[in-house]
């Protein structure tokens, strides 16, 4: 229990910093398109241009994307439904919010996890991009700190949730 506590005072210095600390409007114009480029929708472009510079194995990649994506949202969906941790802008903590979050709940991260299927897919299909898009995935992280939505260990969980969503995946196909 001790520990949970410390997490908690961890996670709350650290949101409450990154909330405040950084106010620059190119700073906040480079979080928020990082944030907005884990929302999902260019994830099916990605896919497709994959597809289509990968001609030769089309079908596998669209065929672990997708059940990388259904893996990870069905354990994301359960997980904020069962632990229902409030989003630190909303929890009780002094923190600047700077979106509206899409929903009630932080825990994990869906915009971080989906960033990790997705940066995973492509390090898988093209190795040596495999800096460039890990990168991306974790820009996607810190952004959502930064914007007041989520704690560092939800970006944590969001992390662990798409690398392990894409194994799974990889696995089974």
């Amino acid at each position: 229990m001790r520990l949970l506590e410390t997490l908690q005072q961890w996670d709350n210095w650290l949101v409450i910093h990154a909330s405040r600390t950084f106010s620059h409007r190119v700073l906040h114009a480079w979080f928020y398109a990082m944030s907005r480029l884990g929302d999902g929708h260019a994830y099916i472009f990605a896919t497709a241009y994959l597809s289509w510079t990968h001609s030769a194995i089309a079908g596998a990649i669209w065929k672990i994307g997708a059940l990388a994506f259904a893996i990870n949202l069905t354990i994301y969906k359960l997980s904020k439904q069962t632990l229902k941790r409030k989003r630190p802008c909303s929890g009780g903590v002094l923190v600047i919010q700077k979106i509206v979050p899409p929903d009630e709940f932080s825990f994990p991260s869906g915009h971080t996890s989906g960033a990790f299927v997705m940066a995973s897919l492509i390090a898988h299909v093209v190795p040596e991009a495999a800096p460039f898009v890990f990168g991306w995935a974790g820009m996607v992280g810190v952004s959502r700190v930064y914007l007041g939505v989520h704690y560092p260990t939800d970006i944590l969980a969001g992390t662990v949730l798409g690398l392990s969503s894409f194994k799974l995946a990889l696995w089974l196909v």
